[in-house]
């Protein structure tokens, strides 16, 4: 991605029917399932500090920058307010749910 991307998403600007899709499901999967295993595989290798900082450090701030991105293109969104607020309350509960696990 790059700045003026991050930043579009960011302010809500980008299509919400891509970012959801694109940046909640699919890349949020992404990034946690890699950063899950990372965790993994420091922890077991001894070094706990390290799978902290990649498995937290990566994957919470990723999962807030995408919920904000989805809340915020939301709010713009020109369509049906039930898409919307579904797109709002699934990227919640997507990435809590991606979080914790």
């Amino acid at each position: 991605m790059n700045g003026a991307l991050i930043a579009r998403l960011w302010r809500g600007e980008h299509d919400l029917h891509d970012t959801f899709w694109r940046y909640v499901i699919a890349y949020g999967l992404i990034v946690n399932i890699a950063t899950s295993i990372a965790f993994v595989t420091l922890v077991t290798s001894g070094h706990p500090v390290a799978a902290a900082v990649i498995g937290y450090g990566v994957s919470i701030p990723y999962n807030v920058f995408a919920i904000v991105a989805v809340w915020r293109s939301a709010g713009r969104y020109q369509g049906m307010q039930s898409t919307s607020a579904f797109m709002r309350v699934v990227a919640i509960l997507w990435m809590g749910m991606l979080t914790i696990t």
